[in-house]
């Protein structure tokens, strides 16, 4: 039989066990877990201009900022109050202005936002584009955007939700949203 001694013993044991049990929880080691890459710098440039030539020796893309940091998680670089000048293969040069700007190193498409400004200026004005975020593709000499934009062209004015343009045909698709005013010359 088991007797109180017994009992009490085999009870101290197990209060015991418990302490022990708590006490490796407590002081052992937590897990660490790996995040993954961070999203941090590793270099920055302080008033950056890169320039691309097109096949005709001509400057094709000109593009300053204030600053430009550079990522290397995801090898892309943020821009801060960048200008970018397009000229397409017809010559007509495209001046773009935004707050910041998104590029992949060696990709084919630069993503500008905050106050995104676009001018073709002309003698009779021009045609001024304005947005809160684009998407520019330099190579394809196109624009795309899902936000508001803003058509300007002399006392004209058009607003609309979305945009597709063609810089190379001079060619604008708007999306929905669609209303405006005309005022011929």
């Amino acid at each position: 039989m088991i007797d109180l001694r017994t009992s009490a013993a085999i009870a101290g044991l197990g209060v015991a066990a418990a302490f022990s049990w708590w006490v490796l929880q407590v002081s052992a080691p937590t897990e660490t877990r790996s995040l993954g890459p961070r999203h941090l710098p590793d270099y920055h440039f302080v008033a950056p201009r890169i320039t691309r030539f097109g096949a005709d020796g001509k400057v094709a893309l000109d593009l300053t900022a204030a600053r430009a940091l550079h990522y290397p998680d995801d090898d892309s670089v943020e821009l801060e109050d960048l200008r970018v000048a397009l000229t397409t293969d017809a010559g007509v040069t495209w001046q773009m202005r935004a707050d910041r700007g998104i590029a992949p190193m060696g990709g084919d498409s630069i993503e500008l936002a905050g106050a995104v400004t676009v001018a073709r200026p002309r003698g009779d004005g021009g045609l001024t584009l304005a947005t809160e975020s684009l998407t520019l593709h330099p190579r394809a000499q196109r624009l795309a955007t899902a936000a508001a934009v803003e058509l300007r062209a002399g006392s004209s004015r058009i607003e609309a939700v979305g945009m597709q343009a063609d810089l190379l045909a001079e060619r604008v698709e708007l999306g929905a949203k669609i209303r405006g005013s005309y005022a011929p010359r």
